[in-house]
């Protein structure tokens, strides 16, 4: 059996007080579970001369780096970790903050974790400082940055609760591991939550959409290779027809419109068409720089109609 392969990706802007630590503490990681690769994801960090020398720091290190040529905020650029990884072909992708100082064994422990039961959609790492997910400590700041009592607490946690899991409300990307089958279900984090904060909840609230009806690794599985799998025939042509929108949507196999005009209705078929493009408004959106909040001082909520439109009450 292969190994598994895991793409850390580390989103960066500014703080170059945190990020280089970071940067060294990925790269000690214990590889005895998994093959890890590292990307950096420097969004547009406007600090004078900081991109250039967290761009030669990967470069003595062996990650990769990539700089936006403008800010995305944060859940686009978490998108580009989860695009690259499924691009990649790879078993799981990690999310990570910059300022966070891992534990050698750490990596391996999450997908250890993740491997314990097939319903999982993420694992979340424990902390010393991080909400509800930081376990209680005289003086966290005291030790927050050293990487010696960094490993030796990871150490004690192994030893103690080994691949042991609880469920959480939600997955937090401060390191957050989630394999890459069901991300290609799930899809990826929403733009709609513009500059950042909440995007995890909602993905992770999808995630457990998914479980709830009924998914697990085989179904992941089925959905990454639906033309071989043995999916029903409606699902495979409403597959087929995504997969062409997405891709080709000039060119459309001619066997992909036999299978959608047989077994969808018309209804079916535009439905699935006004999905993917819904979903690619958001790219014109970027690219355009149209996707800021209308009001940036304050919280905007949102619902959900039953078209899947977003309306901000």
């Amino acid at each position: 059996m292969s190994r598994p392969r895991v793409l850390l990706a580390l989103t960066v802007y500014n703080g170059g007080d945190v990020v280089e630590a970071a940067l060294e503490s990925v790269a000690r990681l214990e590889t005895t579970v998994a093959d890890v690769d590292v990307l950096v994801l420097d969004d547009c960090s406007p600090e004078p001369g900081f991109s250039e020398q967290i761009e030669q720091h990967c470069e003595r290190l062996g990650h990769q780096y990539y700089r936006s040529p403008r800010n995305l905020g944060i859940p686009r650029n978490v998108n580009l970790g989860l695009l690259a990884a499924m691009d990649g072909d790879y078993d799981y992708v990690i999310i990570s903050n910059s300022d966070v100082i891992y534990s050698r064994c750490a990596v391996d422990q999450l997908v250890l974790t993740a491997q314990t039961d097939p319903r999982i959609g993420s694992v979340t790492s424990w902390s010393t400082n991080v909400s509800i997910y930081s376990i209680p400590n005289v003086a966290p700041n005291d030790h927050l940055s050293d990487q010696d009592t960094t490993d030796e607490v990871g150490e004690a946690l192994r030893n103690h609760f080994g691949a042991a899991a609880i469920d959480i409300p939600a997955g937090i990307s401060f390191a957050m591991l989630i394999p890459v089958p069901v991300l290609r279900v799930v899809g990826i984090m929403d733009p709609v939550f513009g500059r950042g904060y909440c995007e995890e909840t909602d993905w992770s609230r999808r995630s457990l959409a998914a479980v709830e009806q009924g998914a697990n690794a085989e179904t992941f599985a089925d959905v990454d290779h639906y033309r071989a799998s043995s999916l029903n025939d409606r699902t495979k042509a409403a597959l087929g027809l995504a997969d062409a929108i997405i891709w080709t949507p000039a060119s459309i196999r001619p066997g992909d419109l036999e299978a959608v005009r047989a077994h969808l209705s018309p209804a079916e078929a535009v439905e699935v068409v006004l999905d993917v493009a819904r979903n690619a408004t958001n790219k014109i959106a970027v690219s355009l720089a149209a996707d800021e909040a209308e009001n940036p001082t304050k919280i905007a909520f949102f619902e959900i109609d039953d078209d899947g439109n977003l309306t901000f009450p």
